[in-house]
């Protein structure tokens, strides 16, 4: 069915057409991460800051120690082979789809025009019932929407009414969308029409010309005319019309001849193409996820060692100023110079509980 392009009156302004289609009833109208941040990973989660039983790790950087904190003991675990078995599985059945909506999303965000090819009733007309469009107007208008067929397929026609014709409807209730859709289906059985219809008294006051103009497209010019599209067109016809120099057909000339170049380009929906972004950032995240693909965190456990459960002791070599943890080192990590001696107790595996003297 056809429906509302856009429109608008003298006194109502314009309005878009939202692409609705038309009904009795109604019209639709229309380094590292940041101190105190962390990231899960896996089955390892890597922080900053510690957190409820995880395991502390240093490292040594700029003569100071840095310390990070895991969540088990990252550095002796293995990997077993049906762990890489599920994770494979896993990958193969939810990569197709990833790829598939990212991918799609892509491809509809950049929407490429194609002309439509319709072989029947290519006839274009133009009705002046109103007798507002001169001889050397309609010339003019004519050869601007045939220009406008020849680039898009879409068959434009223009016809003009006086308001007295059709305000008296349904005791006066009528809208002028509902008239122009009558105008549409009484001359087109098809979908492939765009029809522009104007009307204005048949005696208008010069001070205030109570016009009214609609757009009436066919369902299937909607790849090519577009919601965002028509909403151009209708602005600048709008603004034509408001201009009192510029006569009716002269007004939608203008705008046609304006409209033609553009038509036919390729639109950008930009909210499409963020989420398939998004959709491809989700996937990437998906895949460091099944794979535990992390080098920065894998680099930054490789060379630290593991501290003792309590809070590590710190010392300055005498030497190079350097800041080293007690119980771990013979010489100064820094400069290899003689460190001071010191009595304290270890645990099971040798790691400093509680450093005495």
């Amino acid at each position: 069915m056809p429906h509302s392009s856009g429109g608008g009156s003298h006194g109502g302004g314009s309005h878009s057409g939202g692409g609705g289609h038309h009904s009795s009833s109604s019209h639709r109208s229309g380094g590292g991460s940041s101190s105190g941040s962390s990231v899960d990973f896996s089955n390892t989660r890597l922080s900053r800051r510690p957190y409820r039983n995880c395991a502390t790790y240093c490292y040594y950087k700029n003569n100071r120690p840095v310390y990070v904190y895991s969540s088990h003991d990252a550095k002796g675990r293995s990997v077993k082979a049906s762990d890489i078995a599920y994770k494979i599985v896993l990958f193969i059945m939810l990569a197709p789809a990833f790829l598939t909506f990212s991918w799609g999303m892509w491809f509809v965000g950049i929407t490429k025009t194609e002309k439509i090819h319709y072989k029947d009733n290519q006839k274009i007309i133009i009705e002046d019932h109103a007798g507002v469009i001169d001889q050397s107007e309609k010339k003019e208008l004519r050869r601007a929407l045939k220009d406008f067929y020849d680039e898009t397929g879409i068959i434009p026609a223009v016809v003009t009414l006086n308001n007295e014709e059709w305000q008296d409807r349904n005791d006066g209730k009528v809208k002028f969308t509902d008239v122009a859709y009558d105008e549409y289906v009484r001359r087109f059985k098809d979908e492939y029409h765009w029809l522009i219809v104007y009307s204005e008294p048949e005696d208008p006051d010069p001070e205030f010309n109570d016009w009214y103009w609609e757009g009436m497209q066919g369902d299937y010019t909607d790849p090519v005319l577009t919601v965002k599209k028509t909403d151009s067109f209708t602005e600048d016809l709008h603004k034509n019309f408001l201009d009192k120099k510029i006569g009716v057909g002269k007004a939608i000339t203008m705008s046609f001849k304006k409209f033609t170049p553009v038509v036919m380009k390729s639109e950008i929906r930009w909210g499409v193409l963020v989420m398939s972004l998004l959709s491809s950032a989700g996937f990437v995240w998906f895949t460091i996820y099944v794979f535990d693909i992390h080098p920065i965190r894998k680099a930054i456990l490789k060379k630290s060692f593991k501290c003792n459960k309590g809070k590590p002791v710190e010392e300055t070599c005498d030497f190079c100023g350097g800041v080293y943890l007690i119980g771990y080192h013979l010489s100064c990590p820094y400069c290899g110079a003689t460190i001071k001696a010191h009595s304290y107790t270890t645990d099971s595996e040798g790691r400093v509980q509680q450093v005495i003297s």
